[in-house]
C-alpha cells in the first residue's frame, strides 16, 4: 500500500510538472492576439521586415517544433530526457527574454527570438512531456497526453489577458492603416510593446523550473519500454486498423516479445502515414488561417479591442474542454468518424464566419469560439493514433514525421492566404478554407480504411 501510494504521489508529480514546463508553450494560440502589437510597433518604427505575414511566424512555430520533435530522440538518448528537459526550459526563456532586444532592431530578428528557437524548445519539452506520461499511464494516452494542451490553453488564456491588458490598458481602437489591416500609433500603446516579452520570460522561466523538480521517471514494473501492444492485443488491433503495408514485416528484429513497432524509415512504405499527413495539412491551413486573421477580421466590424481579444482568451479557456472531449472521443470511438467529424465541424462554421461577423459581435464570438475550440482538437488527437497504430519505441520520432508532413503547405499558406484575400476578400477566403475542411471529410468518408475502435 506505501508503495502504492509512493507511486501515485510521483504520477501527481509528474502530471502537474508536464502542465508547468508547457504553460507558455501555447504561442499560436496567443500570437494572433500579440500580432497586431507587434506589427503596430514595427510599421510605427518602421522596423526592416514590417511587412512580414503574421502567417509565416504562425507556420513557423509548427514547422520549428516538429522538428524539436524529431530530433528530440536523439538528444535525451545522448543526454537523458531531464538534461533534454532542462535544455529547451533555457532555449525557450532566454529567447524569449532577447525578444525585448530583437524587436528593436528587426522583424527578422523576432522571428528568430520570439518564434523560431522557442518552437524549438517547445519541441523537444513536447518530446520529454509525452515520454513522461506514455511511461506513467500509457492505456489512456489520448487522456493524459491532452494535459500538453490543456497546459497551452491554460497559459494562452492568461497571457492574452496580460498582453492585451498591459500592452493597451485603455482599450483604445487602432487608426492607421496598411492595406486592409488596422494597426495602433498611439505612443502610449506602443511603447509598452517591447516590455511585454520580459513579463513572458520571466513567467516562463520560473513556472519551468518548478516543472522540471516535480517531473518523476516511473521506476516501477511496467510494459517494456520498446512496446506498445501485446500479442494478443495486437490481434485485436489488426481487426481495427488496415495497413497497405505487411504489418508483420513492421517487427524489429530484435522485438522478442512480438510487439509492433514501426520504425521510421518502414513508417513513410504505409499509406495510413500519409492518410494522416494530409489530415493534419488540412487541420493546419484552417489553424493558420483562422489564428492568424480572427482580429484582423473582426477589427472590420467590431471597434471594441477588448472584446476581439476576449474571443481569444475564451477560445484558449473553452479548448482546455474540448481538448479533453477530443481526447476521450480518440480514447473511445472510431477514429475514421471522430477526424470526419472534426472536419465537418470546421467546414460548417467557416462557411458561416463572415456572415456572423456583418449580424451582430456576438453571433461573430460564438462562431469564431466554435471554430477555435474544435481546430484546437487537433493537438491530442494525431498523438494518440501515432501511438496506437505504429508503436511506443519510435513514437516520438514517427509522430514529428507526421507533424513534419505540413512543413511545406506551412510556407505556401501565408502568401497564398493573402492572395486569396487580396483578390476575393474575406467571404472568398473563409470559403474557400471551408471547401478544403468539408474535401477532406469527403475524403475521409470514401477512403478504403476502416479504423474502428471497440471498447
Amino acid at each position: 500500500m506505501k508503495i502504492h501510494c509512493y507511486e501515485n504521489r510521483h504520477k501527481l508529480s509528474t502530471f502537474v510538472g508536464v502542465f508547468l514546463l508547457n504553460l507558455t508553450g501555447g504561442i499560436p494560440l496567443y500570437i494572433g492576439n500579440a500580432s497586431i502589437y507587434i506589427f503596430s510597433y514595427a510599421f510605427v518604427k518602421g522596423l526592416p521586415g514590417a511587412d512580414m505575414s503574421v502567417e509565416w511566424m504562425i507556420a513557423t512555430v509548427s514547422i520549428v517544433k516538429s522538428f524539436g520533435l524529431l530530433i528530440a530522440k536523439t538528444i535525451y538518448n545522448k543526454i537523458g530526457l531531464k538534461s533534454t528537459a532542462i535544455l529547451g526550459v533555457i532555449l525557450f526563456s532566454s529567447s524569449m527574454l532577447a525578444s525585448y532586444l530583437s524587436i528593436g532592431v528587426s522583424m527578422s530578428f523576432l522571428l528568430v527570438t520570439f518564434v523560431c528557437v522557442p518552437s524549438l524548445a517547445i519541441g523537444l519539452l513536447s518530446a520529454v512531456s509525452l515520454n513522461y506520461l506514455v511511461t506513467w499511464d500509457e492505456k489512456n494516452a489520448g487522456k493524459v497526453t491532452s494535459l500538453i494542451s490543456l497546459s497551452y490553453s491554460i497559459g494562452s488564456g492568461f497571457t492574452n489577458l496580460f498582453i492585451t491588458s498591459y500592452i493597451n490598458p485603455d482599450n483604445k481602437t487602432p487608426t492607421g492603416y496598411h492595406g486592409v489591416i488596422k494597426y495602433f500609433i498611439d505612443d502610449d500603446v506602443i511603447l509598452n510593446v517591447p516590455r511585454v516579452f520580459l513579463y513572458i520570460g520571466t513567467f516562463s522561466l520560473v513556472s519551468k523550473i518548478i516543472g522540471l523538480f516535480l517531473i518523476k521517471p516511473n521506476t516501477g514494473p511496467q510494459i517494456p519500454v520498446d512496446s506498445s501492444i501485446t500479442q494478443n492485443e495486437e490481434n485485436i488491433e489488426l481487426q481495427r486498423v488496415s495497413l497497405v503495408v505487411d504489418v508483420e514485416k513492421e517487427r524489429n528484429n530484435d522485438d522478442s516479445d512480438g510487439v509492433l513497432n514501426v520504425k521510421p524509415l518502414k513508417l513513410l512504405r504505409s499509406s495510413l502515414f500519409y492518410g494522416l499527413c494530409l489530415l493534419l495539412i488540412s487541420s493546419d491551413i484552417c489553424s493558420i488561417v483562422f489564428f492568424q486573421h480572427y482580429k484582423t477580421f473582426g477589427q472590420n466590424w467590431i471597434s471594441d479591442d477588448e472584446f476581439l481579444t476576449s474571443i481569444g482568451t475564451t477560445i484558449a479557456w473553452m479548448s482546455i474542454l474540448s481538448r479533453f472531449l477530443w481526447a476521450v472521443a480518440i480514447d473511445k470511438f472510431e477514429t475514421k468518424g471522430i477526424f470526419m467529424g472534426y472536419f465537418t465541424i470546421l467546414s460548417t462554421l467557416l462557411a458561416w464566419l463572415y456572415l456572423s461577423a456583418t449580424l451582430s459581435r456576438w453571433s461573430y464570438f460564438f462562431m469564431a469560439l466554435g471554430i477555435g475550440c474544435t481546430s484546437a482538437g487537433q493537438q491530442v488527437l494525431f498523438i494518440p493514433v501515432a501511438l496506437n497504430y505504429f508503436g511506443k519505441k519510435y513514437f516520438t520520432t514517427n509522430l514529428a514525421l507526421i507533424r513534419c508532413s505540413s512543413s511545406i503547405i506551412n510556407f505556401i499558406i501565408p502568401d497564398f492566404s493573402n492572395y486569396i484575400l487580396d483578390q476575393f476578400g474575406w467571404s472568398g477566403l473563409f470559403s474557400i478554407v471551408s471547401a478544403v475542411q468539408l474535401a477532406t471529410a469527403i475524403g475521409i468518408n470514401v477512403s478504403g480504411y476502416s479504423c474502428s475502435r471497440t471498447s
